[in-house]
């Protein structure tokens, strides 16, 4: 069968375990709609495990000692997708996976701490030949044995960045694909003259002094591979979905929300100030979030995105700290992410605010992620 692109409205997924057809969680792909594509092997660069013979998880290695293993290829409807993930045993994600004819699709992938401990099944070529066999749950047997050091071509190193209160990520897995950077608001209207915080009459200096800490960052992520995304606030042209009492609010210090000045119509989509500064412009395929609100996970597809490229780690910058950042810092703690704030890379309209903000990330033992400045960040991706 030669694989045809996903209908419309559909992401090609390939699995290699349970998912596949006839096991044990098949069901939740059906019952996504989910439509079988073909089956098919990855190109020679992985390698793969028996996570207490309950499920596998494959990692691609990093020089020549991969081999294939056997897949199956789904058309999976954007809207079951994240049910689809959200059902996936803890430790896996989505990231790139290179099929033998050397296409590239979405596929599960194990954390690379997940395979400690565990049988290396990568001789069987697949997780349906591997429990078909006579090894199959007999772990303490002597057909095959239990690796309980793993190639250290298969694991990458631990990664951590220097941070507070703990190092971060929690459990060091910081790759290219699963870690991506979020810049916030970084808009004429928040960080611009004649804009928005401008007009209310706070300095702007405070809030364009993240823009050199967020331009080495971005270029270190950039040139690594890193997922980035950008957000803007603003609202629809008619107003339409702007709450009336925002609206009361920023006439009272003398910027209505959607009234004319020097950046045009404040925080309205289409206007000046409502583009994201030169400084930081975003490059092809770093997408941006549109959003009416404070936090950038409501009404957006921001989770569907992070979901869709695997991604579990977030490193946060932008404007305001107290707000915009934090919002969205607290909704991702929640949904599951690991974050990251970053203490040079974000500001507010009052000092206060900013520093106050970033002792509450610390608290509890890092009651929302961790702090770190963009040199620790930076240092990190460089070693």
């Amino acid at each position: 069968l030669v694989m045809a692109g996903a209908e419309e409205g559909a992401t090609l997924l390939a699995v290699n375990g349970t998912l596949m057809r006839g096991l044990e969680l098949n069901k939740n792909l059906l019952t996504a709609k989910a439509i079988f594509v073909e089956e098919i092997t990855t190109s020679a660069d992985y390698r793969l495990w028996s996570i207490n013979d309950r499920h596998p998880g494959m990692l691609r290695v990093r020089d020549s000692t991969g081999c294939t293993v056997a897949l199956e290829v789904w058309s999976v409807p954007d809207k079951g997708l994240i049910r689809v993930l959200q059902n996936e045993p803890p430790g896996l994600s989505i990231g790139n996976v290179t099929l033998s004819d050397g296409r590239s699709v979405l596929g599960v992938l194990a954390e690379p701490y997940l395979t400690m401990g565990q049988r290396e099944i990568t001789e069987f070529g697949g997780w349906r030949a591997y429990i078909k066999s006579p090894a199959f749950g007999n772990i303490n047997g002597n057909a095959h044995s239990l690796v309980l050091n793993p190639s250290p071509h298969c694991l990458p190193c631990p990664l951590y960045v220097d941070s507070k209160p703990y190092r971060w990520p929690y459990d060091g897995s910081l790759q290219p694909h699963n870690t991506c950077l979020i810049i916030i608001d970084m808009q004429v209207d928040f960080c611009g003259y004649g804009g928005y915080v401008d007009r209310m009459g706070y300095d702007v200096s405070a809030t364009r002094s993240p823009i050199e800490p967020l331009q080495r960052v971005l270029e270190s992520f950039r040139k690594r591979g890193f997922f980035v995304i950008h957000t803007r606030e603003g609202h629809r042209r008619d107003m339409s979905d702007l709450p009336l009492n925002k609206v009361w609010r920023s006439e009272q210090i003398g910027a209505g929300i959607g009234s004319k000045g020097p950046a045009g119509r404040v925080l309205t989509r289409g206007e000046g100030g409502w583009d994201i500064i030169p400084e930081l412009k975003p490059i092809d395929g770093e997408p941006i979030i549109d959003k009416p609100g404070k936090g950038c996970f409501y009404s957006t597809d921001l989770d569907m995105l992070l979901r869709k490229r695997g991604i579990r780690n977030i490193v946060f910058g932008g404007v305001t700290t107290d707000v915009c950042v934090h919002t969205t810092m607290r909704d991702a703690n929640d949904m599951g992410y690991e974050c990251l704030l970053l203490t040079d890379g974000t500001n507010a309209t009052d000092r206060g605010n900013h520093e106050a903000a970033l002792k509450m990330v610390t608290m509890q033992g890092g009651v929302f992620g961790a702090l770190a400045s963009a040199d620790d960040v930076v240092a990190t991706l460089e070693s």
